[in-house]
């Protein structure tokens, strides 16, 4: 998770307080797994309330990113305003480098859209009598 906040295009199109909040909200998370037992190994058997507050602060970044895309169709070839056109390096054209940063965007989409799926489904028990949700301390 905190990798995840860390990426360059969440920095980039995200507030630094909207960010700090999905962090502290990470921190709660984790900390009401932690309560639930001291022993290395135990099952979780309640519904995780703080992991779900995370998962949906998640999906509305997600949400946010996914409205505000600048490579979405239309505006692919303009470039982002925070980013000033800078001349070509290493002989990578334009079009590469357009092209890479749209990948990389995409790329930070889907891991939020499946850090939020994978945060849900350990914070539900609504399948618990398909899977055994656990935790193992570090």
């Amino acid at each position: 998770m905190e990798q995840l906040l860390n990426r360059n295009v969440i920095k980039e199109h995200a507030e630094a307080e909207e960010i700090d909040e999905l962090r502290f909200h990470n921190t709660l998370a984790f900390q009401e797994v932690a309560h639930l037992s001291r022993d290395n190994a135990f099952r979780i058997e309640p519904e995780l309330e703080e992991m779900k507050k995370l998962a949906r602060s998640l999906q509305a970044l997600n949400d946010k990113l996914r409205k505000n895309n600048p490579y979405s169709d239309g505006n692919e070839s303009a470039p982002s305003p925070a980013e000033p056109e800078t001349p070509q390096k290493k002989g990578k054209s334009a079009d590469d480098e357009q092209a890479e940063k749209r990948r990389t965007y995409e790329l930070v989409l889907s891991e939020l859209t499946s850090t939020v799926n994978k945060l849900l489904a350990v914070a539900a028990n609504n399948r618990d009598a398909d899977f055994v949700r656990y935790a193992v301390r570090l």
